[in-house]
């Protein structure tokens, strides 16, 4: 490393602190602050700031740590003991959101826990920032209070009791299965016994490394309303993002000129009725399983439950085929990321009877980008992402070339038309078009 990185490194960080400083303070917003009540989120016309003072920050920490240091910290797992501790005896619940705290002990009477083992696992946490202690008494921060939420609370629950000893188990999987891309060939979410308040953890590898059992996660939430609540909650706390925000998909440009949608696995039809909102003439039909639509269809409101209609629909049942036929478009939003290429081949296939010359599909996905394209922690966000996808369903988040070569696989008369990522969001839209009678 030659001297001028770290100038070149304080010249980033003091120019941007100043833009940043001089932004808020013009428009009287407030300062980004780990103290309780305090917000640190920026509005979008200060992300190029917030990526240059983020990156510049990490690398210059980064550079200041001996290696033996630096892979210490790459490989803290401890982090999650205390993180999994707090969600598990609701400590962020029984902590007063006001006022001067409160006492280990008080804490400790009312979560069951030691006093002892309290203040071990929460001073670790507030090393992390994850609340404070003042004059003897925990108290709040902006992290602990975020903690809360209960979608939050229940993304770190799956967090730590699901990914994190999944995680663990990863390599031995594709050990195990080298190049499968089979979803029961994976870690997956599989415990033998889950119940999360006890010891009885047995770890099943990939569905069958372990003890044989061979359901898939989606088989295994069916049965354990408790994990898949949380895991409901994960997905709450990604989807409500303003990078996850629907108003990506509603300004997207093909809308003014089709009339009828199909969105293939919509869930229980969030983005159908977006869709229905903004554009008054489109009709939406939402596809799912039957335990997802169930009942979903009563509270819609009457300006559009005659344009928004739910059908029971599995896309990867054998000899599977899309029963509408002719719409404009068939969306797919959030779906074949779940999927190895071998499944995702098999969804786009299961829509060509209904296709009509001319008919679009639409994947609504991450497009990973190529390495150093966007700022470092926004890569290793998508990394992360990419992690998970191999860990749960030995699948992955791809490229703009893995999608191209991923849909000419499934037909050549798939044309890709143009990938789209709108400004802020996380998704990117891939336009196809079914160039065949």
């Amino acid at each position: 490393m030659s001297h001028s990185r770290l100038l070149e490194l304080s010249a980033i960080i003091s120019e941007s602190t100043k833009a940043l400083h001089d932004h808020l303070a013009k428009n009287d917003l407030p300062v980004p602050a780990f103290a309780n009540g305090t917000t640190s989120v920026l509005a979008n016309e200060l992300s190029a700031v917030q990526d240059a003072l983020v990156d510049a920050t990490n690398e210059l920490q980064d550079l200041l740590l001996p290696p033996r240091n630096f892979l210490f910290r790459l490989g803290a797992h401890n982090n999650l003991i205390p993180l999994q501790a707090i969600v598990r005896y609701d400590v962020p619940g029984k902590v007063p959101l006001q006022g001067d705290g409160i006492t280990y002990a008080e804490l400790a009477s009312a979560t069951g826990l030691s006093e002892q083992l309290l203040r071990r696992f929460l001073r670790y946490a507030i090393t992390m920032r994850v609340f404070a202690e003042t004059k003897g008494k925990v108290v709040h921060t902006a992290a602990s209070r975020a903690l809360i939420d209960p979608h939050l609370r229940g993304w770190l629950k799956t967090g730590s009791n699901e990914m994190w000893p999944a995680a663990s188990r990863v390599v031995d999987a594709v050990t195990k299965w080298p190049g499968s891309q089979e979803p029961n060939e994976t870690v997956g979410f599989l415990f033998h016994t889950a119940q999360y308040g006890g010891a009885d953890f047995e770890l099943q590898q990939g569905f069958t490394l372990a003890s044989g059992n061979s359901q898939s996660i989606y088989n295994v939430f069916e049965t354990d309303p408790s994990r898949a609540a949380d895991f409901a909650s994960t997905m709450h706390a990604f989807s409500t993002t303003p990078e996850m925000s629907l108003d990506h998909l509603t300004s997207y440009d093909l809308w003014k000129t089709c009339k009828s949608v199909v969105d293939v696995g919509g869930s229980t039809g969030k983005a159908a009725l977006a869709l229905a909102t903004v554009h008054p003439h489109l009709h939406v039909t939402v596809q799912d399983l039957p335990t997802v639509i169930a009942g979903v269809g009563q509270d819609i409101a009457p300006e559009l439950s005659s344009r928004v209609s739910f059908m029971s629909h599995d896309f990867l049942a054998e000899n599977a085929a899309q029963p509408v036929k002719n719409a404009d478009v068939y969306l797919l939003r959030w779906i074949l990321h779940n999927w190895s290429d071998k499944y995702s081949i098999r969804i786009l296939q299961s829509l060509r009877p209904a296709l009509k010359k001319g008919a679009r599909v639409l994947i609504m996905e991450v497009i990973m980008p190529e390495p150093g394209a966007l700022p470092l922690w926004k890569e290793k966000d998508l990394r992360t992402m990419d992690m998970d996808m191999l860990t749960l369903f030995n699948s992955e988040e791809r490229g703009l070339i893995e999608w191209q070569k991923l849909i000419h696989a499934a037909d050549p008369h798939f044309r890709f038309v143009k990938a789209t990522e709108p400004v802020g969001s996380a998704l990117g839209i891939i336009e196809i078009e079914w160039d065949s009678i």
